[in-house]
């Protein structure tokens, strides 16, 4: 095992050059870089963009590195669409650079997952399945997003209904799209103790059991 595998063992680093590896090592040596230009740092607006080696299933400590050593380079991309970052990484990557970067949180339940946008002030709620596999296109899909704005909490809407949360309810407080979503969060969710429950017309509500 040579030195510079021991080194990437401890941790996700940007120095670490490639020849030192054998060939196996090479096998599982990955890398977190934006595409475009040779070499270890590669062109962005306003700066340069480091890149960040790790051992295969590293990600998740890579990705936070690669977003501490490329903080300013990311604060300075357009994130209203697609950008160069993301169109190098892979969609669960690009995720967690942008949560380590502070732009976002991501939490996941049985069937919907939980994205908070900092920026903005939005909640999205997004069935777990198209969220895992939709890829830069799971924003699309309408049928499987609720919006909740930016002056809205989760929490909030639920303390604020009597007995049960209603598709009425939901849009009372503003929240667009598709609204099962969040009727899910709230059953996924272990803090609420609640039922869902299917009314006419295929209507979904989440009735609070009586404490």
């Amino acid at each position: 095992m040579t030195e510079a595998f021991d080194r990437l063992r401890e941790r996700p680093r940007t120095d670490i050059p490639k020849n030192r590896f054998s060939y196996k090592e090479r096998m599982v040596l990955r890398k977190i870089s934006v595409a475009g230009t040779r070499g270890t740092q590669r062109k962005a607006r306003g700066g340069r963009w480091t890149t960040v080696y790790y051992l295969e299933g590293d990600h998740e400590r890579a990705a936070e590195r690669f977003a501490e050593v490329n903080q300013e380079r990311i604060d300075r991309l357009d994130r209203s669409g697609r950008n160069s970052l993301q169109s190098s990484l892979s969609q669960p990557v690009y995720d967690r650079v942008l949560e380590a970067a502070g732009y976002k949180s991501i939490r996941k339940y049985r069937t919907v997952v939980v994205e908070e946008r900092h920026e903005s002030g939005v909640t999205l709620v997004v069935d777990r399945d198209h969220f895992e596999s939709g890829g830069g296109q799971r924003y699309s899909n309408s049928g499987l997003i609720a919006r909740v704005p930016a002056d809205t909490s989760l929490d909030g809407i639920y303390e604020a209904a009597d007995t049960e949360v209603t598709y009425d309810v939901l849009r009372e407080h503003g929240v667009e799209r598709d609204l099962r979503m969040v009727m899910r969060y709230y059953r996924d969710n272990g803090r609420y103790d609640c039922e869902l429950v299917e009314r006419e017309y295929g209507r979904e509500a989440v009735v609070k059991r009586e404490s």
